[in-house]
């Protein structure tokens, strides 16, 4: 009946590695119940928040832009050329080679996955 015992332990004592996080899981959960609602809610509105604040500012920028620097409007000219405040995107970018062309596009790229 010792020997019985023993193995009983033995194999009560030792866990799989892939078991552990779910076990560590479940002690954090009844631990901290209300972290698992309440710190992403917190964070969400967070996120949120922040967002809304910088649309705000970007509106406000971008009027006092348009009020500065011409009409503040995106055009595009014949369908060839897109000028910007009166910026002429075009003309910027007529003398760039393609390697260049193709920077400017990630560029571009990462900066809309950032803000993303």
């Amino acid at each position: 009946m010792n020997a019985h015992a023993d193995s009983a332990t033995a194999n009560a004592v030792r866990t799989h590695t892939t078991h552990r996080f779910p076990l560590l899981l479940r002690r954090e959960y009844w631990e901290h119940k209300g972290g698992f609602l309440w710190a992403p809610l917190v964070a969400g509105a967070i996120s949120l928040v922040l967002t809304l604040v910088f649309i705000i500012i970007a509106h406000v920028m971008a009027g006092r832009l348009g009020d500065s620097a011409g009409n503040g409007q995106i055009s595009l000219d014949n369908g060839q050329s897109m000028s910007i405040n009166g910026l002429d995107l075009g003309a910027l970018t007529s003398k760039l080679g393609p390697d260049e062309m193709a920077q400017l596009a990630d560029g571009i790229d990462l900066s809309l996955l950032l803000s993303g």
